[in-house]
């Protein structure tokens, strides 16, 4: 029997795996591998992350907010335009869970569950436990064998990228209010 910890969280349930659950196979065959994990390499994640948006403060005109990361060789930068009205520190923030998630998810990991784990779904947050450490993961895609067991894909997952604590600068206002030099008369004309 498979001793299945399941807590609410949001839409998505939080599964407590044990290592000795992750190398489900067929009766017969020998034991393989039990999670696969592979990177992508440095150069291609960014190093810069620029958000355009549309500043409340500068009368909705465009601006951008950048985070960057500095202790790498990347070289990539990437800019995304969000059609959506933000302050500078909202969009500050949004530049850095961003940049933070890229590098996160760089690593792709695999592995096969036994069928007591159906329940899975992508976008679901699941904990896998080890002898040393345990690592929190999200699941990005679920594949059911015809034997029922569960090839899942997922990336690493991480609570804190969620919540930045980068602050934007608001910039100058380019706009002004405009100021009646003197008395005015309504004028109808006949034209």
């Amino acid at each position: 029997g498979y001793k299945i910890k399941f807590k609410a969280r949001g839409s998505a349930s939080v599964a407590s795996i044990p290592a000795g659950d992750l190398d489900a196979r067929a009766s017969g065959d020998s034991p393989g591998v039990r999670i696969t994990d592979s990177r992508e390499m440095d150069l291609v994640v960014p190093r810069k992350v620029t958000v355009q948006y549309l500043d409340t403060v500068r009368e909705y005109d465009i601006n951008s907010q950048y985070a960057e990361r500095i202790n790498t060789d990347a070289v990539n930068e990437r800019s995304i335009d969000l059609p959506i009205v933000l302050t500078a520190s909202e969009a500050a923030k949004k530049a850095e869970m961003l940049l933070y998630l890229y590098w996160l998810e760089r690593y792709d990991i695999s592995f096969v569950l036994p069928s007591a784990y159906a329940q899975i779904e992508p976008g679901d947050t699941i904990t896998v436990q080890s002898d040393l450490a345990s690592y929190e993961l999200r699941v990005t895609s679920t594949n059911t064998m015809p034997d029922g067991r569960i090839e899942c894909r997922a990336k690493y997952n991480s609570a804190a990228v969620y919540t930045p604590t980068a602050q934007g600068e608001e910039g100058q206002s380019v706009g002004a209010a405009l100021a009646l030099d003197g008395p005015s008369s309504f004028k109808l004309l006949d034209i």
